[in-house]
Formats: C-alpha cells, structure tokens, sequence
C-alpha cells in the first residue's frame, strides 16, 4: 500500500496571492510576550508597532484601499472633493502583496491619515474631535 501524503494547504481567502513568511508570521496569534521575544522587542513602542503590522496584514482589501487613499488625502496629493475618484484610482492600482510594505514605508504614516480624517470632517479617535487641530 503506498504511503499517505499529507493534503496540500487550501487558503481560505483564494484570489488573494500568497502570503509571504513575513505575513504569515504576523498572522499567527501569539500572546504579546511570546511576539516580543519571537522578535527581541524591548520597547513597549515597539510592540505597538507589531500589533499595527498585524493588523494591517489582517485589513480586508477594502479598508487597506481605504488607509491608502486617506494617506495620500492626508498628505496633500488631493481634496476632498476628490475622494470617490482617488479611492476608485488606489482600487485601481490595489496590490495586497506589496500594501503593508507601502504603508509602513510612509514616514509619516500616522499623521497623514490623522489628515486625511480631518480632511474628511471625520472625527479623531485620539481626540474625538473633528477639524483642524490647532
């Protein structure tokens, strides 16, 4: 009888390009002290910073295109009057693969999207506020 093999791995979200190790990784559960030794994080900011790459890996499509689209209205690139169009654009151009990456490569990443809240009338979650901060 020839032996067994194990049944190949099925992605639930097929459709979607693989994940890389790095992603994977950050899908995993693990208890906020198992992630800071996985990782040597000594730093509670630091830790912050896992928990934010997490849950971005774990953003559906749409809310991923929605922090892309709020950046770049946040950073000045366009009004917001002109949200449906740069939201259809960044839909447009949508690659999971590489949207993390381009997220957290962005400097400045929490304060443009603060921005683009505000751009938006939408209220801060750290202020409950709306508008300019002055």
């Amino acid at each position: 009888m020839p032996p067994l093999r194990a049944a190949k791995p099925v992605r639930a979200d097929r459709g979607q390009p693989p994940l890389s190790r790095d992603e994977r990784q950050l899908r995993e559960p693990v208890g906020a002290e198992r992630a800071r030794q996985q990782v040597g994080v000594q730093r509670p900011d630091e830790a912050e910073m896992l928990g934010m790459m997490r849950r971005l890996v774990q953003a559906r499509d749409d809310e991923q295109i929605d922090l892309v689209a709020l950046l770049r209205l946040g950073r000045g690139d366009v009004t917001p009057q002109e949200w449906r169009d740069l939201r259809a654009e960044v839909t447009r151009n949508y690659n999971r693969a590489t949207t993390v990456r381009y997220l957290l490569g962005q400097p400045m990443l929490g304060d443009f999207l603060e921005e683009g809240l505000e751009e938006l009338g939408l209220p801060n979650a750290g202020t409950g506020r709306t508008g300019r901060l002055s």
